[in-house]
């Protein structure tokens, strides 16, 4: 290469990059990875979801995991995760089938709304869950893309205080793009019921929330789906 190619070159680059970080004026920033650039959708006042086909990963070989009766879990992300958009590198994963990202509660039945005044949530199933006797919860993360799965293999609360040992099974996975995907694969709940679940930023007047129960169903009647949450 010429030397004033070369110049012309690495002056692109480096006018070019600090444009890129700063984000395209949209809510979103395009970050390089390894095998091009990635856009993250940074400040989404609220999110999309969508029925998509039906896929499940599980976390056959977590990160960390428990097993318990309104137990948590705190994890360390690999990479900052934009959540209404507010930046996270940690969160709370619980046993009752949810995320937390400011607070480390182990709530179940909640409003979803307001996440009972917890900050910011994701509900995958907003039901009182038991893994204390019979399952577990587990993180794993993955890569290709880069994402974060959430398992959980558990009981109802209400089922295993009845000692009937009946398993359900779901899944949320964080992408490093924002994305968030939730995958059902089976319930077997003879006690079931659903408080409604989804993504919420949390606030007072309970005005910022996407519930894919009030658009899919009760979970408990959704096995074998997936959806995704995204940027509308």
């Amino acid at each position: 290469m010429h030397r004033k190619s070369a110049r012309f070159l690495f002056i692109l680059i480096i006018c070019f990059i600090p444009l890129i970080l700063a984000g395209c004026g949209d809510g979103t920033i395009v970050l390089p990875v390894d095998d091009g650039f990635i856009v993250i959708c940074t400040n989404p006042t609220e999110y999309a979801v969508h029925k998509v086909p039906f896929s499940f990963e599980g976390a056959p070989d977590p990160d960390d995991s428990d097993s318990g009766d309104d137990n948590n879990i705190l994890y360390t992300l690999p990479w900052t995760f934009y959540f209404y958009g507010t930046a996270y590198t940690d969160i709370w994963i619980d046993s009752n089938g949810n995320i937390w990202f400011e607070t480390d509660t182990n709530d179940y039945d909640f409003n979803l709304r307001t996440c009972d005044d917890n900050g910011p949530c994701i509900a995958g199933w907003n039901q009182d869950l038991d893994s204390e006797d019979y399952g577990e919860y587990r993180v794993q993360r993955k890569t290709d893309p880069d994402r974060v799965v959430i398992e959980w293999i558990t009981e109802t609360y209400d089922d295993n205080d009845d000692g009937l040992d009946v398993l359900n099974n779901f899944e949320i996975i964080l992408y490093k793009n924002g994305e968030i995907r939730v995958n059902y694969n089976y319930f077997n709940c003879a006690i079931c019921r659903d408080s409604s679940s989804g993504v919420s930023k949390g606030v007072p007047n309970g005005s910022v929330y996407t519930s894919l129960t009030e658009k899919f169903g009760p979970v408990p009647g959704l096995g074998q789906t997936s959806y995704i949450f995204t940027c509308p």
